[in-house]
């Protein structure tokens, strides 16, 4: 019986691992931000919504001229090479976010 649950144990972090490693929310957008746009400061990243298909990611991150802190939402469209960015969405209601953002990108 304990074998089960070796093997259980087993497919569960590897599952956990695949999930981490395929999280474009992790490493792919500090990579992809930092970019476009060195020597700004990243905070922190996560992901805000997703599925198989797609992900929103929330990066924050702090301008060097200002220091003002910043948040905006990137999505990211699941192919069959991996997780590839798609546009910069627009900012919820009471975001920080001004869109500006779209326009640095040159609207992709």
């Amino acid at each position: 019986m304990w074998k089960y649950y070796v093997l259980l144990f087993a497919v569960l972090g590897l599952g956990l691992y695949y999930v981490y490693v395929s999280d474009p929310c992790r490493s792919q957008i500090r990579a992809e931000f930092s970019a476009q746009h060195p020597g700004y400061e990243i905070l922190g990243s996560e992901a805000e919504s997703g599925s198989p298909e797609s992900v929103r990611c929330r990066i924050s991150y702090k301008q060097p001229e200002d220091g003002r802190t910043q948040e905006e939402l990137w999505l990211y469209l699941n192919s069959d090479t991996g997780w590839k960015f798609s546009k910069v969405l627009p900012a919820p209601k009471g975001d920080p976010t001004d869109g500006a953002h779209d326009q640095r990108l040159g609207q992709q």
